[in-house]
């Protein structure tokens, strides 16, 4: 019978941007995932019925002799039985944050191509494999996230998937991990793929990547994004190959533990990177199939990091000579929520209510985007996580466009529209002729579920297996005449 072995899962820790991985015994390592723990094997099991024992964890070895003989001779076993007979094999940790270890889902697959079908545990945060023998099951192959979790970081949820990786005809595991780090005053939300090969022996970790974080930065009321996307397809040599692009950006956010920290800087110009925009490296990697496990083949930067130009303008002239303005107020440097507070002024009155803005991103012009003939008035702020005249925090940081019409005495607001920045180019909400008909439309990107760092509600019950992607909507606002409308 095969000896079972548990794999531990690494994943990186935020704040100070480590791999923490917790191994007793390292196997030669890859590039690509981490190694496995093998624990010394438990004793070979009889012929018994179904029955739960009290076996030592998985991450603790003792005797032979101390360990009772266990095995699963029931084809289909239900989850209750299972569920006693898994927990010989896991570590278990007391007190919240830590999730069950409860199986919510059995599945059978053949994942090694023997005709047989393995039995795979979905146990909220590990997976087991297990693995018919004629008459009972192999001990299980145990990959569990539970070691990489503590008092600050926590499973928010998971999902059991199958696909073929490999492309052999047998679906690989895909297991999809999300957590959650939270220290005052950061917190963030973290998404993994873990790519799980079995052959007729074993299963093993044959690849793992972050597929998002996001960072959030409560102090400062900014965030730090990176989102991985991937390819799959077949090289010239005929091995199926991973491309994985790393992307992200970083606003207000993290007082340089992401990127850019440099002690010599004073506070003004530490306060001014911190302020700045930043578009993170793009980073592409390249995974080949050497029929284990997928080996990193390659690793390149793709474009370095830099820092969006302020698009800083205060004050704009119209044909007419009228003059808008902005007055700002920057608030206490080491303060929280850095936000300024932006009023706008025409001819220097006061037009509307004060709002929150970004001076290094926020600017004022004429233009006409009504196909009038006339100039409007439109501003263009960045704003923070924060939402401090609502006393609320939002899910992203933000753009904000405001549209006024000018009769020649008094302005009418006709586009208040505001826009999660998710791409690049700094692109939160903008003003462009997206149809080519001489009329100018407002778009807006507006964020899916867990842009904020937390779970949508249908992912809060860990006995339902749940995941979802950082996607965005685009909302297109045209002008019908008399404002901008959805």
């Amino acid at each position: 019978m095969k000896s079972n072995q548990r794999i531990t899962l690494c994943f990186a820790l935020p704040i100070l941007l480590l791999l923490s991985c917790s191994l007793e015994e390292v196997a030669p390592t890859s590039t690509v995932v981490p190694s496995p723990v093998i624990p010394s094997p438990t004793a070979e099991p009889t012929e018994t019925e179904l029955i739960a024992t009290q076996t030592p964890s998985a991450t603790h070895t003792q005797e032979a002799d101390d360990v009772q003989e266990v095995m699963i001779t029931v084809r289909e076993p239900g989850i209750s039985e299972l569920e006693s007979y898994m927990e010989a094999y896991l570590e278990t940790i007391e007190g919240p944050p830590f999730p069950p270890r409860n199986i919510r889902e059995i599945h059978f697959r053949d994942l090694n191509g023997n005709g047989m079908e393995e039995l795979i545990v979905d146990g909220t945060s590990y997976v087991g494999v297990l693995m018919w023998e004629g008459e009972f099951y192999s001990s299980p192959f145990i990959f569990d996230i539970l070691e990489e979790l503590n008092e600050r970081t926590y499973l928010q949820n998971a999902i059991v998937e199958f696909e073929n990786w490999t492309d052999d005809g047998l679906d690989e595991i895909v297991f999809k991990v999300r957590t959650e780090f939270s220290a005052t005053p950061f917190g963030g939300s973290f998404a993994s793929y873990l790519i799980i090969n079995c052959d007729l022996d074993t299963c093993r970790l044959a690849l793992q990547f972050e597929n998002s974080s996001y960072f959030e930065d409560i102090l400062n009321g900014g965030e730090s994004l990176k989102q991985t996307s991937f390819t799959r397809s077949v090289d010239s040599d005929g091995l199926p190959t991973v491309r994985t692009v790393q992307t992200g950006h970083v606003f207000n956010c993290c007082g340089g533990f992401e990127s850019g920290q440099n002690p010599e800087l004073t506070q003004e110009e530490l306060l001014d990177k911190l302020r700045s925009f930043r578009v993170l490296e793009s980073i592409v990697k390249t995974y080949s199939w050497d029929g284990e496990i997928f080996q990193q083949t390659n690793e390149e930067i793709a474009a370095l990091e830099y820092e969006l130009p302020s698009t800083a303008q205060y004050q704009a002239q119209n044909t007419e000579g009228v003059t808008a303005s902005l007055s700002i107020t920057s608030p206490d440097p080491i303060g929280p929520f850095v936000d300024d507070t932006c009023k706008l002024l025409i001819n220097g009155k006061q037009v509307g209510s004060a709002f929150q803005c970004q001076k290094k991103y926020t600017h004022v012009e004429w233009r006409d985007v009504t196909s009038d003939k006339k100039e409007e008035l439109i501003v263009s702020a960045l704003v923070g996580t924060y939402d401090s005249f609502a006393g609320v925090w939002q899910d992203c940081t933000r753009q904000h466009i405001f549209v006024h019409t000018w009769d020649g005495q008094q302005t009418a607001q006709v586009a208040d529209v505001e826009g999660c920045i998710v791409e690049e180019d700094m692109f939160g909400v903008r003003i462009e002729d997206i149809d080519a008909d001489g009329q100018p439309e407002i778009i807006a990107a507006l964020p899916g579920p867990g842009w904020n760092g937390r779970s949508p509600e249908v992912c809060l019950d860990w006995d339902v297996p749940c995941w979802f992607e950082l996607e965005y909507e685009i909302i297109i606002y045209e002008w019908n005449g008399d404002i901008f409308s959805p």
